[in-house]
């Protein structure tokens, strides 16, 4: 599997990985290739966290049109067996290696599941409007959530106030095995100069054991570098895909690549003599100058044979085919995720519409996709280190061609 962090600005930080072993002799954990990058560009432009210090609501809004709403609480909420133990800003006490020696002063917001006659409604609160500057490319909306209990609903967090096609954050379901942890959940805008908010909805269901709790939402805009065009994740919809033929929207049969459970979703299709195909177009932010992209994605196979599955890329009326297969030389092993890289390939200045199709035909049982992303880089052209010559020796300086040679082969990561 592949863990990603955002640790956001800082002048200094240490990585610390921690591992919690079983009894049992057949729980060994692995770790390797750990790499750390850097946002070259990043400004300072971070709104203060809301951290709920003190019960207030850091100037969030209740929604008028629900009938639910969010509480402010801390320590651990009045139903056993659900919801967390403490708030994640102050944590566990420093030190102390007790489970049960947990600070009560912090404070979180979280929807009450207890009022049963209400499953199935929405509780929804509204941060303020941020106003990024006028150079941010992209903004950073991080928090951390609890979704502990055997009844658990859902959460969605997505930015709001009419941004055109905004990530957004979503679970169903249990997503932590206790109180004591907390998930981290991460989406990110491109503001365009546009002021927005975050919209913050629980829904419960029937059962009181479904306590959901929000903390520590921070928001940070940065000049970006790359562009994370798409991250589709499929926890909240379609995101944008639409299934032409044979593919369906659904929760994974075995685990969910993006939330690691059986509760998330993916898209899927079944074996087939014919194509079934599954599109997205997408429009790119306007750019003058030239663009290297990647795609990665991630496939889950059961019975790989050799069938094969191709990817269609037009970029600007332009073609580009990726084969991926056949599946037996991808993996033999039907019970992991697989990750897929296919490119480099390059977008010219200018263009803003992509469309790519994942065309499935085969004999496998079933395939499911999950965690599409396209990410691009501006194309810069490589320039001599500077030499201080004597101006009897000088010379016209020389230009550097720049060479590309797209590649159609894409790698795997198991």
């Amino acid at each position: 599997g592949e863990a990603r962090l955002l640790l956001g600005t800082a002048t200094q930080f240490r990585l610390f990985f921690r591992a919690t072993t079983s009894a049992l002799l057949t729980g060994d954990l692995v770790i390797d290739d750990v790499t750390v990058k850097c946002c070259a560009g990043c400004s300072s432009n971070r709104f203060p966290i809301a951290t709920f210090t003190g019960g207030s609501l850091d100037n969030y809004n209740q929604s008028k049109l629900d009938k639910l709403d969010w509480r402010s609480n801390r320590g651990t909420t009045p139903t056993a067996q659900t919801g967390p133990n403490f708030d994640h800003t102050t944590g566990p006490v420093p030190g102390s290696k007790c489970l049960l020696a947990k600070t009560m002063s912090g404070y979180y917001m979280y929807v009450d599941a207890d009022d049963t006659a209400l499953a199935g409604q929405a509780a929804v609160m509204y941060s303020p409007r941020y106003t990024p500057g006028k150079n941010t490319d992209v903004c950073f909306i991080s928090f951390y959530y609890s979704m502990y209990g055997a009844n658990m609903g859902s959460l969605k967090v997505a930015p709001h106030l009419g941004l055109i096609d905004p990530t957004a954050f979503c679970r169903t379901g249990q997503q932590q095995a206790d109180g004591d942890t907390w998930g981290r959940g991460l989406i990110w805008v491109r503001p365009a100069g546009n002021s927005f908010s975050i919209a913050v909805s629980a829904v419960t269901v029937n059962g009181n054991l479904g306590d959901i709790a929000i903390d520590d939402i921070s928001v940070s805009c940065c000049k970006e570098v790359c562009e994370d065009f798409y991250p589709a994740t499929f926890e909240c919809s379609n995101d944008g895909f639409v299934s032409v033929s044979g593919w369906k929207r659904i929760q994974a049969r075995t685990i969910d690549h993006t939330t690691g459970l059986p509760s998330g979703f993916v898209f899927q299709v079944a074996s087939s003599t014919v194509d079934r195909v599954l599109r997205l177009t997408k429009t790119l932010p306007t750019s003058g100058s030239q663009r290297s992209c990647n795609l990665h994605f991630w496939l889950w196979m059961e019975k790989p044979e050799i069938d094969a599955l191709r990817i269609s890329l037009v970029i600007g009326g332009a073609g580009l085919s990726f084969y991926i297969g056949p599946m037996s030389s991808i993996t033999s092993d039907a019970s992991k995720w697989v990750k897929i890289l296919a490119g480099n390939f390059q977008i010219p200045g200018g263009i803003t519409a992509v469309t790519m199709e994942f065309v499935a035909k085969g004999t496998y049982s079933y395939l499911q996709l999950d965690d599409v992303r396209l990410v691009c880089c501006p194309l810069v052209k490589p320039t001599l280190p500077t030499i201080a010559t004597p101006l009897s020796q000088r010379t016209a300086t020389p230009t550097i061609a720049q060479t590309t040679t797209p590649t159609t082969t894409p790698t795997t990561t198991p």
